[in-house]
């Protein structure tokens, strides 16, 4: 009955006698938290299964991305399904192809600007449409310009679709 539990094989031998009981736990692969400095408040396994903050914190062997999404209005992640688990799980390994570099977090708290954090900047991919990837694809033409930016670069925007720039702080 416990949610983190997938299946529960148990098995009896006769000779000699014995019990064999197996657990198969769900594999946890997002966390979401209102805030970077804030702990994890729930966690999506690779089944789509939203599992609550009794089960938390994760061991930290699990390498889990992490979302950032307050749970409430139009970025509520009670409603996500296996589709959008997925999808996330796709714009991550997008950005850290095309960028080189792992995610640190993905921004969902405005569903219509998403931002992704790498450690060189925070990309700014705006609303996931049909080209999103379109837009991820052009990051390396533009991140080695950030890195030679002397000024403080507050994100890199590709939520454009032909237009990519540097927001200064």
């Amino acid at each position: 009955k416990l949610t983190p539990i997938e299946n529960v094989y148990i098995r009896r031998y006769a000779f000699p006698a014995r019990i064999q009981i197996i657990l198969r736990e769900r594999t946890p692969i997002i966390t979401v938290s209102p805030d970077v400095k804030v702990q994890p408040v729930a966690f999506f396994t690779t089944d789509g299964t939203l599992i609550g903050k009794e089960f938390l914190p994760l061991d930290k062997s699990y390498k889990t991305i992490l979302v950032l999404s307050y749970g409430n209005k139009g970025d509520d992640y009670h409603k996500w399904n296996l589709d959008k688990i997925k999808e996330i799980q796709k714009i991550t390994k997008y950005v850290e192809t095309y960028s080189k570099e792992p995610v640190e977090y993905i921004d969902f708290r405005n569903p219509n600007d998403i931002f992704v954090k790498i450690k060189t900047v925070n990309i700014r991919i705006g609303k996931l449409d049909d080209t999103v990837y379109k837009r991820i694809e052009r990051i390396p033409s533009i991140l080695p310009q950030v890195k030679d930016v002397e000024s403080k670069v507050k994100y890199l925007d590709l939520s454009w679709e032909k237009v990519n720039y540097l927001k200064l702080k």
